[in-house]
């Protein structure tokens, strides 16, 4: 198949190596007389300086000083040797065979070319033989079904028709027509590969922090490089972003495992490509390229799905809906879809993603499951932690400085909102409403006493008060006493998890209301 293909020129090598058998003959004579360890790295005579230079290029790239393949510096010197098989003259392969010397009385034979190709071309090799399927239309009727289990010796009386399905042209269109961009892939991943090599070293210094920094800026750079050196433009870049994406679900649909995944780390590469070279973001990709495949989600979001997918596309639709229930003390107005994903982005890039999975879990399984009750716990505690992580990068440098250090979740509270004229209400009562004995009547403490209690004068501070009086209740109760939280009727859990989850939205509005963080 591939010598069929190679004289064709349908699919062949993008470089060949052509060698002198004179060099070839020299340097069996040399590696012969020392058959040791190392004889690799041997002196030649002057004439044939140049080709063994080369050879040496090539096969020890990755260990030698210089950050692009010899393919793709074109370097004149070595024009006569490298060569593009499309332009030559097919050869059958037996023709670059010839007798290089004789070692204890037997003829040794090698071949004066080298053949290179492409990873990528694995794609195309499997388009072609897809393309080169015989269909056969039978009669069936009559005859004993076991035939139709024969290979070789199919009964042609059943055939009355052949289809063969082979289109050239089609399947060079579709892939050599990227060649462009397979090229310029291929040459990032190479370059990217090797600056690593320079950067990291050894590998007991590969997670120094000073390197981990350099690497990223120069990683940019190359970035940068390509595509000033192939002059591709965005438009460029989405569309042959597209053309791996639809292949990607065209595979994966076929269950073609493996060019899934080589697919799937060929997006994976060149979107790194546009985020580095055009200064983009993932998610700016993301929803640019939107949906070219037969998945109704934005395509990226299907191949690369995010940690809990299921979980977070619940949420994002129905985390409104909690935010403003009756259940809530502190109830907001509609929260726009679009103001969710940009909490959610907060919580991503602070790998916060615990909120949507808890969430998420809740509200897909209806409560028929009682593990649900389990996230009011990790809410809880999420809360805390959410407290945290914007105190310790807050652009207040008191607050970074009193986060630092472990504090309890009333000190953090009052603290982060030590403006408020309701925090001094809340740090006076929050022992009184969220410490509880083993014998405590959680409906009456959460639906009486917090509940029916008057905080403040004012009813917007009444209402946070008693927000954040029952999210130290939920987090003492799942901490200190969890199992009540499974004897408790669904009205208590429901109303514990939603004050939690106005709580946390409360602390990161507050948040970017106060510019304590930047949008995300």
């Amino acid at each position: 198949m591939v010598r069929i293909t190679r004289k064709r020129k349908i699919l062949f090598p993008v470089k060949r190596i052509i060698y002198p058998r004179n060099y070839l003959k020299t340097v069996y004579k040399i590696r012969n007389s020392n058959r040791t360890f190392g004889s690799d790295l041997i002196e030649v005579p002057e004439k044939h300086k140049t080709i063994h230079k080369l050879y040496e290029n090539i096969n020890y790239f990755d260990v030698r000083n210089s950050l692009f393949h010899v393919f793709d510096t074109n370097k004149a010197q070595y024009s006569n040797y490298i060569k593009n098989p499309l332009k030559l003259k097919f050869k059958p392969w037996k023709e670059y065979k010839f007798k290089v010397g004789n070692f204890r009385g037997h003829n040794e034979f090698i071949n004066d070319t080298r053949h290179y190709y492409s990873y990528w071309q694995a794609y195309y090799f499997y388009e072609i033989t897809q393309a080169s399927k015989l269909e056969l239309t039978v009669n069936h009727f009559n005859y004993d079904p076991e035939l139709f289990n024969f290979t070789n010796n199919f009964p042609r009386e059943l055939i009355f028709n052949r289809r063969f399905f082979f289109r050239k042209s089609k399947v060079e269109s579709d892939f050599l027509g990227q060649a462009k961009y397979f090229d310029i892939l291929s040459f990032y991943i190479q370059t990217k590969h090797k600056l690593g090599n320079f950067v990291y070293g050894r590998i007991s210094e590969m997670f120094n922090e000073k390197r981990e920094n350099r690497y990223k800026i120069l990683e940019k750079k190359i970035a940068r490089f390509v595509l000033k050196k192939y002059v591709v433009t965005e438009k460029e870049l989405f569309d042959f972003l597209t053309f791996l994406c639809q292949k990607y679900d065209l595979y994966k649909r076929d269950k073609k495992e493996k060019l899934t995944e080589m697919l799937r780390l060929d997006i994976n590469r060149w979107i790194s490509l546009m985020t580095d070279g055009l200064n983009l973001e993932y998610e700016q990709i993301n929803k640019k390229l939107g949906r070219v495949i037969t998945d109704f989600r934005n395509t990226l979001d299907v191949i690369f799905p995010k940690p809990f997918a299921e979980e977070r596309e619940n949420v994002l639709y129905t985390l409104s809906s909690a935010l403003t229930s009756k259940i809530s003390f502190y109830r907001y107005n509609d929260i726009p879809k679009e103001k969710v994903e940009e909490f959610f982005e907060f919580l991503e890039k602070n790998n916060l993603h615990l909120f949507y999975y808890s969430l998420g879990q809740i509200n897909i399984s209806m409560y028929r499951d009682t593990s649900v009750y389990i996230h009011v716990f990790y809410l809880s505690l999420l809360f805390e932690n959410i407290l945290k992580k914007i105190g310790r990068n807050a652009s207040d440098t008191e607050l970074v400085d009193f986060f630092n250090s472990p504090k309890m979740l009333k000190q953090a509270i009052v603290k982060y909102y030590n403006d408020e004229d309701w925090s001094s209400i809340l740090q006076e009562k929050w022992k009184i409403y969220t410490s509880f004995s083993p014998s405590l009547d959680v409906n009456n403490r959460l639906f009486h006493e917090i509940k029916e209690s008057t905080f403040s004068v004012n009813e917007n501070n009444n209402n946070i008060i008693k927000m954040f009086l029952t999210c130290g209740l939920a987090r003492n109760l799942s901490a200190h006493e969890h199992s009540k939280v499974f004897t408790n009727d669904i009205d208590i859990f429901l109303t514990l998890v939603n004050n939690v989850v106005a709580a946390i939205w409360f602390t990161y509005k507050y948040a970017l209301d106060k510019g304590l963080i930047s949008k995300y």
